[in-house]
C-alpha cells in the first residue's frame, strides 16, 4: 500500500508518553501513531473492535442489570455508573491490560 508522509506537532508530555509506549510496546512512534489514527476512523464509522475481554465484561454488566435491578432509580443509577465505565473504557482506560504497571503519562 502506498503511504503519504505528513509532519505531526505534538506537546511534550504527549510525545514523552509516545515515546515510553514505543519502548515499551516496541513498536515505533510511526506504527503507534497509525494505529491510533486508524482505530479513530474506524471509531467515528461506527465501526468498533471490542476485544474479548471487554465483551465479556460488558456482558456481565447487561446480566447484572437485568437480574438485579428491580426499581426505576436503581437502573437508572446502574445505567449512569455503566455510561461512565463505558466512557472510560472508550477513552483508553482498560483496566484489562495489567501486563505493564509502568504509568503513561500523556
Amino acid at each position: 500500500m502506498a503511504t503519504k508522509r505528513f509532519s505531526v506537532s505534538l506537546n511534550e508530555d504527549t510525545h514523552k508518553a509516545l515515546e515510553v509506549l514505543s519502548k515499551r510496546d516496541g513498536q515505533s512512534k510511526n506504527e503507534i501513531i497509525n494505529h491510533a489514527v486508524s482505530q479513530y476512523i474506524d471509531m467515528q464509522n461506527g465501526l468498533f473492535d471490542y476485544n474479548e475481554p471487554a465483551l465479556q465484561r460488558l456482558n456481565q454488566i447487561i446480566d447484572y442489570l437485568v437480574g438485579n435491578v428491580s426499581k426505576q432509580d436503581e437502573m437508572l443509577e446502574s445505567v449512569s455508573r455503566l455510561e461512565g465505565v463505558l466512557l472510560r473504557y472508550l477513552n483508553g482506560d482498560n483496566y484489562y491490560n495489567e501486563e505493564d504497571e509502568s504509568e503513561v503519562v500523556g
